[in-house]
């Protein structure tokens, strides 16, 4: 009994050991202040744990080789918090989920670069180059490259020179992104690497880069085999013993990382995007809303899908809190699933355009020319109005078109309603009406591929296509890679939500419209505009919402998807008085002056400019122009002839047509206060006046970049802007000021089930018969039999010549052999296809088809080949010497003798190897090859049934399977003898 309460008491004292474990290990941490006493995974090598040990002298340290093993550790439970770099630990947490950075920084530092102490003309070299670099503006473009969130698709400029004087040998340790990392093709790249490569430039030294890790860094420098180190040092007085340190290049700080409960604490009610800041969200891959959702919610789970039905399927079964889509694919999957709800009707507002390879601008100029003329027609509309209101009842009209001049190949993915999709067995869609019209308007006859998305933008950019179209949204990013078209369509994107999850608006409390909340508001601005930046700085909790066009903003705002809208004085006064229900606000928010841009290298144009301004100021001039624009009540303009010069150098204006009264467009002409302020200038100038419209966050690009000569469009001159531009005197004072309206609306609805057996009775017909869907099964079903069937019988060839050159007693063709053997092995069948149809055949008109059966043929050589030279020698020598002695050849003995029993030996073995080709042929779809996978894909992404064509497909994979391997059972019985009369 004794025992018995012994063994009682150890158990009960375990049991609170290990709650009490438990609830430490649980706690969420908040502060600081918190961490006093904790043990940090500190990274080998680095100053953090002497800067821990400053600021909290009790903590203890476990150490680790990168701050990512950190992060991984904390993210596990083994570590309590990590700590390092702020700016690489964000870049970490974007693909660590389940972790966030405390909001205080435990210090903040700066970094430097660093050389040896007997090296200081090195060091004066590197401070001269970071002088130079700040002050031409190259510094703040590669801020703006490398820190923007979203390092690693950015490319380093091209940098060359001779390198006549040595090698600069740099140190660094490349897991510090944005610093210093790998990119995708293994490169060496980053803030610190791209200034070490202008150094070297004006060093005229050859480059050469060392990665190593960060505990070996200054090591290297001391020993001599680096000659310079960076890599987010940074700088310390322990380490200014050791080493020269360059001037600081980068503020940053050390921050804290610990495990994030918040997702989990949260209710599951949502009531506006602020409530999504720790959720999980999906998004298209690389779309714009990839793009909003990473820099806008940070904390938050970034779930990136390829396809949109793909990513309302994940919203469905619950693997999303949020989708962003754009608002034509989303109310179309809000009418298929009734469970689906804005929370936000307008996040952002994306334009769409058609994608053309780069050395193809003949292509996009014509097709930019055709849709101007279908918009000046109507037919453009008339596209539009048929796919957007209802695509499903929608019928493609019969376009004719002779052909005559050549093919038009195609690309898109045929699953994204409406702008691409398969009805009645044909590609059909938005996106696919324009394209087959402007094929009907050159005369070309038009060859559609099918591709998944990725593989859709890599077929335009390795020529395999001339034009893609599927809801391509317009990047900075792609804009490198490919020749975008003029912009042919607009969405707004919204949040969608489980409607279970939405919270009651009736109880939520009513914003004031005075401005008093606008630290917590939903507030529209202009992108680029100092509006936006003011409330970035000032109101960093606000609902900062961007777009492109004010009027996009204002149209929000009049939806009741806006608080308010800020932007300048003179557009508030034309919008409010134009609609009485919208009202400015009194306060102004930003008193600063209009301005005109122009480019560093043009002291001269802008010493005229401050002049001929300064005589405008004075004759009264400015004056009359400024009356004629401005307009308190709203009234008409007063149209003046302005004198205008013909002949001369143009002077290339960059400008935003959508800032009435500033500038705008009017008779299909651009005009406002800018505009006839400018022609003026020019008229003095001696230059005639070509206006380049474009988005007003291009202006600035446009100037650096030597598309235009000046820019004129009610731009207030920022530091920033001034960094990078020089800027004339001010020319008018127009305050940013608040808009909003009086009153929302707001809606909702409701609908009833339906049981399980009509649910399947739908999904059989809606997946098969609708539409004559199964034709495309069928379609599916004979390209994966014929790529299965021709990979198989080549594969097979070759595989008999691989393994006689693996038996010759020839040396060269064995190693021949072994190597193709190895590599075909080695290398995954997804990346093969990809390499063969996109690098190897790229420069052949090829079809997708036939790179299929080549490269599953190559490596259904690869390994058949091994198979049949095992079942060779498996045959007993005897059999070939007892052959040989009774007067067969060598090749009859092979024929007749050894491989008949070779077959019944290596049946079995290639009968499982013949089915795994099979189903290896589902990843064709990455190559624009329609087979039954795909057919699948086309299938749910119209009938929003994520279940019922995949168990379809299956069954039909399986069918597929016994048939062809009913028919290697027959092969096999002939092969076996004691079996041949069964």
């Amino acid at each position: 009994m004794k025992n018995f309460y012994i063994i009682l008491l150890c158990l009960l004292s375990c049991a609170i050991i290990i709650t009490c474990s438990s609830d430490k290990k649980e706690k969420e941490i908040t502060n600081l202040e918190e961490l006093k006493t904790a043990q940090f995974a500190a990274i080998s090598g680095t100053a953090v744990d002497q800067i821990v040990t400053a600021r909290f002298p009790e903590t203890t340290f476990s150490y680790y080789n990168s701050p990512i093993d950190a992060c991984v550790a904390v993210q596990k439970g083994i570590e309590v918090v990590t700590a390092y770099d702020e700016p690489i630990l964000r870049h970490i947490l974007a693909q660590t989920p389940g972790l966030k950075i405390l909001p205080q920084m435990i210090s903040v530092d700066y970094y430097g670069m660093a050389v040896n102490k007997n090296n200081p003309q090195l060091k004066r070299s590197a401070d001269s180059l970071l002088d130079a670099i700040q002050a031409d503006g190259r510094y703040n473009k590669m801020m703006e490259r490398w820190f923007s969130g979203n390092s690693a698709t950015v490319e380093m400029p091209p940098i060359d020179w001779p390198g006549n004087n040595g090698v600069l040998k740099f140190g660094t340790s490349a897991i510090t992104e944005p610093f210093a990392f790998y990119g995708p093709k293994q490169e060496i790249k980053g803030f610190d690497v791209e200034f070490v490569y202008l150094l070297a430039k004006s060093l005229d030294r050859k480059l050469e880069i060392n990665d190593m890790e960060f505990g070996a860094i200054i090591p290297s420098l001391l020993s001599g085999k680096s000659d310079i180190i960076g890599a987010c040092i940074t700088i310390t007085e322990e380490r200014a013993k050791s080493v020269l340190f360059t001037k600081p290049y980068y503020k940053g700080g050390i921050a804290a990382v610990v495990r994030d409960f918040a997702p989990e604490a949260k209710s599951s009610r949502l009531s506006n995007l602020d409530d999504l800041k720790q959720r999980r969200i999906g998004v298209l891959i690389g779309s714009m809303q990839d793009h909003y959702v990473t820099n806008n919610f940070p904390e938050a789970s970034v779930i990136r899908i390829d396809l949109p039905t793909d990513l309302a399927t994940s919203l469905k079964q619950g693997q999303c809190d949020a989708i962003l889509l754009n608002n034509v694919a989303g109310k179309f999957y809000m009418k298929q699933n009734h469970d689906f709800a804005f929370l936000q009707e307008v996040v952002t507002i994306d334009s769409f355009a058609f994608g053309f390879h780069l050395n193809n601008t003949r292509l996009r100029d014509e097709f930019n020319k055709f849709l101007k003329k279908i918009k000046k027609d109507g037919t453009y509309n008339e596209i539009c109005r048929r796919w957007v209101d209802d695509p499903e009842a929608a019928k493609m009209p019969v376009i004719k078109n002779a052909g005559t001049k050549g093919t038009l190949r195609i690309g898109t993915t045929g699953e994204s309603i409406p702008y691409s999709f398969v009805q009645d067995g044909n590609v059909v869609g938005l996106d696919v009406e324009f394209i087959l019209r402007f094929a009907a308007d050159q005369q070309l006859k038009p060859n559609i591929q099918i591709y998944n998305f990725p593989g859709l933008l890599t077929s335009v950019i390795t020529g395999k296509t001339d034009i893609v179209g599927n809801c391509i949204m317009i990047t900075e990013e792609r804009a490198k890679q490919m020749a975008f078209s003029d912009a042919y369509f607009s969405s707004e994107s919204g949040m969608i939500v489980m409607k279970e999850n939405l919270a009651d608006r009736n109880d939520s409390p009513k914003l004031k419209n005075d401005g008093s909340d606008i630290s917590t508001a939903t507030i529209g601005a202009m992108t680029g505009t100092t509006g936006e930046m003011f409330i970035r700085t000032e109101y960093p909790e606000a609902g900062l919402k961007c777009f492109d066009d004010i009027m996009d903003a204002v149209a929000s705002l009049q939806a009741g998807k806006l608080d308010y809208v800020l932007t300048s004085y003179t557009t508030a006064i034309r919008v409010a008085g134009k609609n009485k229900k919208l009202i400015i606000l009194p306060n102004r928010l930003i008193d600063e002056y209009a301005a005109i841009a122009l480019p560093k290298d043009q002291p001269e144009l802008l010493k005229k400019v401050n002049e001929i301004l300064a005589q405008f100021k004075k004759d009264g001039t400015l004056d009359q122009i400024i009356n004629r624009w401005i307009k308190p009540d709203s009234a008409g303009y007063q149209q003046v002839a302005i004198p205008k010069t013909t002949k001369g150098k143009p002077l290339v204006v960059a400008i935003a047509a959508n800032r009435e009264p500033m500038c705008f467009v009017s008779d299909n002409k651009i005009t406002g206060l800018d505009c006839e302020l400018i022609e003026r200038i020019a008229h003095e100038i001696g230059r005639p006046v070509v206006y380049s419209d474009m988005k007003f966050s291009s202006l600035i690009a446009a100037l650096g970049s030597g598309k235009a000569d000046l820019v004129i469009s009610n731009m207030s001159p920022t530091e920033e802007r001034k960094k990078v531009v020089n800027f004339s005197d001010g020319y008018f004072m127009n305050p940013q000021v608040l808009m909003t309206v009086n009153t929302k609306a707001a809606g909702d609805g409701d609908h009833a089930g339906t049981s399980i057996l009509a649910d399947i009775k739908d999904s059989f017909h809606n997946n098969i018969i609708h539409e004559k869907r199964y034709l495309l099964l069928w379609n599916g079903l004979k390209v994966t039999f014929i790529i299965s069937i021709m990979a198989a019988l080549l594969g097979t060839i070759l595989g008999g010549l691989i393994c006689l050159m693996r038996m010759s007693k020839a040396k060269g063709l064995q190693l021949f052999a072994k190597v193709y053997i190895d590599l075909l092995r080695g290398i995954p069948q997804v990346v093969l296809l990809m390499l063969m149809f996109y690098v190897v055949f790229a420069p052949l008109d090829i079809s997708g088809i036939t790179v299929a059966i080549i490269t599953f043929a190559m490596n259904f050589a690869a390994y058949v080949s091994e198979m049949f030279r095992t079942s060779i020698e498996g045959v007993n020598k005897g059999q070939t010497e007892a052959g040989i002695a009774m007067g067969f050849s060598k090749i009859k003995t092979f024929t007749y003798i050894i491989l008949p029993q070779a077959i019944q030996r290596v049946l079995p073995v290639y009968k499982g190897e013949f089915i795994a080709l099979v189903k290896m042929t589902a990843i064709v779809g990455y190559i624009a090859v329609q087979d039954l996978t795909k057919a699948s894909d086309i299938i749910r992404s119209r009938t929003f049934d994520a279940f019922f064509p995949l168990v379809m497909i299956a069954i039909m994979y399986f069918a597929l399977a016994w048939v062809l391997t009913y028919g290697l059972e027959r092969i096999q019985i002939r092969f076996t003898p004691g079996r041949r009369g069964r």
